[in-house]
């Protein structure tokens, strides 16, 4: 079984389902989805279908739930979406929540990065007293540094406020949705070994090297 999948669903929910505000009957509700199956299986496109009647707020983005591993959905779902290949699209799939169709598709790539991070006085989450004036100079100097031959792991062990500093920056592997949309542009633009121009979120001031 693989360790993470990433999968889409439409999910029609009914009266007495679980949270479910749903006027419609359980029968009128597996009609409806058994219906979208058929249209899916005629050629229609499953995202828009998702968008156009799920009950799941995922709906919005087509229905994509993004990557997930074994456990962190209810059994019946669980066991459905990890049975499927790649592109395949499921039964329907009863669950507590009302009727599923599952479609699991390709994860997206993920990368791997290291980042130096200066938080500053009135920056997201920060305890830092320096300013954000002072801030961006430092990483302008710690920047300079690295272009001038310094490890970037060793700056970040000596300089980042967040607790990967001690990993030397060292972030492990992610995927799109998982950093904040500043951070996510910049750390997805750069080729593997390449390190950013400061990128400001509100956390701070980071820089980003691409490891992987």
């Amino acid at each position: 079984m693989a360790s993470q999948i990433r999968a889409s669903h439409i999910l029609l929910m009914y009266q007495g389902s679980m949270r479910s505000t749903a006027t419609r009957s359980k029968d009128e509700a597996l009609a409806m989805i058994t219906d979208l199956k058929a249209q899916i299986a005629k050629g229609a496109d499953f995202a828009q279908l998702a968008a156009q009647n799920s009950d799941c707020p995922s709906g919005r983005e087509g229905g994509d739930l993004g990557t997930f591993g074994p456990g962190m959905m209810v059994p019946d779902f669980d066991t459905a979406a990890f049975a499927l290949a790649e592109g395949e699209i499921s039964d329907v799939v009863e669950t507590p929540f009302g009727f599923h169709l599952i479609q699991r598709t390709v994860p997206e790539a993920q990368i791997r990065a290291s980042h130096i991070l200066l938080m500053y006085e009135g920056s997201m989450h920060s305890s830092a007293e320096r300013s954000k004036a002072e801030a961006l100079a430092q990483i302008n100097a710690i920047k300079a540094d690295i272009a001038a031959g310094a490890d970037f792991a060793k700056q970040a062990i000596d300089h980042s406020d967040c607790p990967s500093g001690r990993e030397g920056g060292d972030l492990g592997d992610f995927g799109r949705g998982q950093m904040v949309g500043e951070f996510e542009t910049a750390a997805f633009a750069l080729d593997v070994g390449q390190i950013s121009d400061v990128v400001e979120t509100p956390f701070g001031y980071h820089l980003i090297q691409r490891t992987a």
